[in-house]
C-alpha cells in the first residue's frame, strides 16, 4: 500500500508519497525549456495549449499526447510570451460560488478574441486542475498503484468547491482520494517530527499564504488529542496580487499605459524584484533600470525604461500588505486599511483590502480573542523572514505576549508532506488531528412574509461517515427541479441539526451567515407531491454528502450543487496498454500481425477490453486511439483486409473530424489523400470514401 499526498497548489504542485514508514518527495517529469527536460520536485501549475500550427513539435514532451498541451516549467516560461494561450490560476477559479468555477473560459485573457479556434481551446478551471494531476499521475505510474491519495485544498474552500476539486481528481483518472485542508496538511507536517507533549490548552494559529490565497486556521490542543477549532474565510489574496499591485503602481508612476508585452514584462520584473527583496540579503537604495520592450517589429518596437530601487520595493510590500498596526482597536484598523491598490482586473474577484494583518486579526478577535500561543508560517509568500518577523510582531505587539514561531519542517513541501501523513493517520500509522466539518450549514427553505427561514442540515464538528438526518418532513413536488439556497456559519459552536432559525423582521439572520452557492435536487415521482427528509454526512473523501430521503420508498436523490443533478464527469484518459497492444499486433509487428482473422473486428474487441460500448466512448478516448492507428498507417497495406479495417476504424474514431485539441496534430500526419492500394476490390473503395466522407470537416480547405 502506498500513501501519496499532492499539493494542488495555485502556483506550485508537489508529490510526497510512503509505503508506511518516512516520506519521500517525488520528483516530475516535466518540460522546462524548448526541447529541455528535467525531473523537478515540483511542477508549477501552469498548461500551455499550443495552435494548430505549432502542435505537431510538441509531440514528444511528457503526457503531451494525452493532454493535448504542456504542464509546467516550460509552460510557465510561456505565459510570458503567450498569456492568451496559458492558463494560470485555475484554483483561484475553482473558489469562485458562480458558473465561471465550472464553465470553459481559461486561459482568461481579456484581450483575446472571440474566434472559434480560440473557444475550442478554452477549458473549465475544473479541467484544467485535472491536467496538473494528470501529468502527475502518468510521471509516476508506480506510486499510484494501490495508493490512497490525500490532494489538498485551502481550508476556505466551501462545499461546492471541494466537489469540483473531487471532479479534477476523478477526470484525472485518480482512484480512492480524500481532500485535506491546505493548513492541517501543513500542521500534520509539524506534528509528525514532534516528541514532546504540548500543555493543555495550547492554541496554535496556522497562517497559509501562497501565490493566490491567505488562509487561516486554529488548532487547539484538548484532552490529549490536537483538534481544528475555526477555519477562516476564503481570501484571493497572496504573492499574486504583490507582483500586480507592485506592477500597476509602476505603470500608473509611468503616467501611460503599457501594450501587453510590455505589461507582462513589467509583471515578470515585479515578480523577481520581489522574491529578491523579500530575501535576507542587506537592502540597498541603489536605482536599477529596466528597458521594456514594445510589440512589434524589432524595427518599430517602442521601448520604454523603468526605474526601481530595492528600498523602494520593500517599503512597498510591506506597508502595503504587512504593515504594523497603531491601534488595540481591530475595527479602526480596519477602517484605516480600507484601500484597494488598484489591482489590473484579470477576471477574478481579489481582496480588496490588502492588509493581510487585518485580516489576521478579524480571524482572531472572532475565534481566538486572547490571542494564540504558537503561530506556525506556510506558502510561498511566507518563505521571506521579514514578512514572518513582521507578522510576529504583530500578533506580540497587539497581545502583549511573547507567541512562539513553530518551525517549519518542510518549507517548500509542508503541504505535500503533511497530505502523505494524513493518509497514514487514517490507517492509524501516525497522529490523527480531530476535525469534522468546519461549520453548520443550513438550507433556506421558505420565507415567511418576504423574511427567510434556514433550517439546519448539519453541525460544525460533524465527523466523518457520522449519517445525520434532519427531523423535519418537507413536501416537495415530482419530477420538477427544487432549489435550495445554501449558507454557513462563521460560528464554530455546533448548532442542532433540525434547528429553525428565522430572520428578524428587517430581513437580517438571528446569527451572521455566509451564502454558498444554492443546491439543486429533482424527484422523478410519479405523484404531485413526495414527503422528503434531509440527510447530511461528512463523506471520506471530505466533502459533504447532501441528500433528500423520500419516506415513501426510501429512495435516495442527491442535492447536488449542478442544475440537473450532478453528471459524472468524462474521463481524461490514456489508451489502456492491453488495447495499444492489440492495435500494436495488428498494425506495426509482424506481416500479418496475430490471429486467424488478422485485424477483423478489432473495435469489437476493443469494446470487450474496455467494457463499453463504442458508441459510448467519449471523444477524448477516440481520438487518442486514433492516435496510435495513425501513427502505424503505412501498416494498412499488409493486406486489403487490414486496408479496410484501418479506414473503418480511423474514420469512426476522428468523425467528424473537428473539435478536439488534437485533431490539428493528427490530420497533419494523416494520409487522406492516398486513394486504395486495392482499387480491385470493391470493399476496400468503398471503405476508402466512407473514410473521407467521416473525417472531412478535418480535412484542410486546400485538400
Amino acid at each position: 500500500m502506498n500513501y501519496i499526498g499532492i499539493d494542488l497548489g495555485t502556483t506550485n504542485c508537489s508529490l510526497a508519497v510512503s509505503t508506511g514508514t518516512g516520506i519521500e518527495d517525488l520528483s516530475i517529469y516535466q518540460a522546462v525549456g524548448e526541447d529541455l527536460f528535467d525531473q523537478r520536485i515540483q511542477l508549477p501549475s501552469f498548461f500551455y495549449i499550443p495552435d494548430s500550427q505549432s502542435a505537431l513539435k510538441f509531440d514528444s514532451y511528457p503526457s503531451f499526447g494525452s493532454l493535448g498541451g504542456i504542464c509546467g516549467g516550460y509552460a510557465r516560461e510561456l505565459a510570458a510570451r503567450e498569456p492568451s494561450r496559458v492558463i494560470q490560476s485555475a484554483k483561484s477559479w475553482i473558489s469562485l460560488s458562480n458558473e465561471n468555477s465550472s464553465n470553459r473560459i481559461l486561459p482568461f485573457h481579456p484581450d483575446s478574441s472571440d474566434s472559434e479556434e480560440r473557444r475550442q481551446m478554452l477549458l473549465s478551471p475544473i479541467e484544467a486542475q485535472a491536467k496538473y494531476l494528470q501529468h502527475i499521475h502518468e510521471q509516476n505510474p508506480g506510486a499510484f498503484e494501490d495508493a490512497r491519495v490525500v490532494v489538498t485544498v485551502p481550508a476556505s474552500f466551501d462545499e461546492r468547491a471541494r466537489s469540483f476539486t473531487l471532479q479534477s481528481t476523478s477526470l484525472a483518472g485518480l482512484q480512492k482520494v480524500t481532500i485535506l485542508e491546505e493548513p492541517q496538511a501543513a500542521f500534520y507536517d509539524w506534528l509528525y517530527y514532534q516528541s514532546s507533549s504540548p500543555k493543555i490548552g495550547s492554541r496554535v494559529l496556522v497562517v497559509d499564504i501562497g501565490g493566490g490565497t491567505t488562509d487561516f486556521s486554529l488548532l487547539t490542543y484538548q484532552g490529549g488529542n490536537w483538534k481544528r477549532s475555526a477555519v477562516g474565510d476564503h481570501l484571493l489574496l497572496g504573492g499574486d496580487n504583490i507582483d500586480l499591485a507592485l506592477a500597476y503602481a509602476k505603470e500608473k508612476e509611468i503616467g501611460s499605459s503599457l501594450d501587453n508585452a510590455q505589461w507582462i514584462q513589467l509583471l515578470s520584473l515585479c515578480r523577481e524584484l520581489k522574491e529578491e527583496c523579500l530575501g535576507e540579503s542587506v537592502i540597498s537604495d541603489e536605482t536599477l533600470s529596466f528597458r521594456l520592450i514594445g510589440e512589434g517589429s524589432s524595427l518599430f518596437s517602442s521601448e520604454l525604461t523603468v526605474e526601481f530601487s530595492r528600498k523602494e520595493v520593500l517599503d512597498f510590500i510591506l506597508q502595503g500588505f504587512f504593515p504594523m498596526l497603531e491601534s488595540q482597536d481591530i475595527d479602526e484598523e480596519i477602517q484605516k486599511s480600507q484601500r484597494d491598490l488598484g489591482l489590473r482586473e484579470f477576471g477574478l474577484p481579489y481582496e480588496t483590502n490588502p492588509c493581510i494583518p487585518v485580516h489576521m486579526h478579524k480571524f482572531l478577535k472572532h475565534f481566538c480573542p486572547d490571542g494564540p500561543d504558537s503561530i506556525l508560517f506556510h506558502g510561498g509568500t511566507l518563505k521571506s523572514k521579514r514578512v514572518r518577523d513582521r507578522l510576529q510582531q504583530n500578533l506580540q505587539e497587539y497581545y502583549r505576549k511573547e507567541i512562539q514561531v513553530l518551525g517549519m519542517p518542510h518549507p517548500y513541501l509542508g503541504v505535500s508532506h503533511g497530505a502523505c501523513i494524513y493518509a497514514l493517520a487514517r490507517d492509524g500509522l501516525a497522529q490523527k488531528i480531530q476535525s469534522g466539518l468546519a461549520h453548520n450549514l443550513y438550507l433556506e427553505v421558505e420565507r415567511s412574509q418576504d423574511h427567510p427561514v434556514f433550517y439546519c442540515i448539519a453541525r460544525a464538528g460533524q465527523e466523518e461517515s457520522q449519517p445525520l438526518v434532519c427531523p423535519s418532513v418537507f413536501q416537495l413536488k415530482g419530477n420538477q427541479q427544487a432549489r435550495f439556497p445554501l449558507y454557513r456559519t462563521r460560528e464554530i459552536e455546533p448548532d442542532q441539526v433540525g434547528r429553525i432559525l428565522e430572520a428578524d423582521p428587517e430581513g437580517v439572520p438571528q446569527e451572521e451567515l455566509v451564502s454558498l452557492s444554492p443546491v439543486y435536487a429533482t424527484l422523478p415521482a410519479s405523484d404531485n407531491y413526495v414527503p422528503v427528509q434531509v440527510s447530511t454526512e461528512l463523506a471520506p473523501t471530505g466533502d459533504v454528502k447532501m441528500e433528500l430521503v423520500s419516506q415513501r420508498s426510501e429512495e435516495r436523490f442527491q442535492l447536488s450543487f449542478q442544475p440537473g443533478g450532478q453528471k459524472e464527469p468524462q474521463k481524461i484518459l490514456k489508451v489502456p496498454s492491453q488495447v495499444e497492444e492489440l492495435f500494436l499486433n495488428h498494425f506495426g509487428r509482424g506481416l500479418h500481425g496475430s490471429g486467424k482473422k488478422g485485424p477483423k473486428g478489432i473495435l469489437k474487441t476493443t469494446e470487450s477490453m474496455l467494457g463499453s460500448k463504442r458508441s459510448d466512448w467519449g471523444v477524448d478516448l477516440c481520438r487518442l486511439l486514433a492516435k496510435v492507428l495513425v501513427g502505424r498507417q503505412k501498416s494498412r497495406r499488409k493486406s486489403d483486409i487490414h486496408e479496410q479495417v484501418w479506414f473503418n476504424a480511423v474514420g469512426f474514431l476522428l468523425r467528424p473530424g473537428f473539435g478536439h485539441p488534437l485533431d490539428p496534430g493528427i490530420f497533419q500526419n494523416l494520409d487522406y489523400s492516398t486513394f486504395t492500394q486495392y482499387p480491385k476490390q470493391i470493399q476496400n473503395r468503398k471503405e476508402y470514401w466512407i473514410f473521407l466522407r467521416r473525417i472531412a470537416g478535418g480535412i484542410p480547405e486546400n485538400f
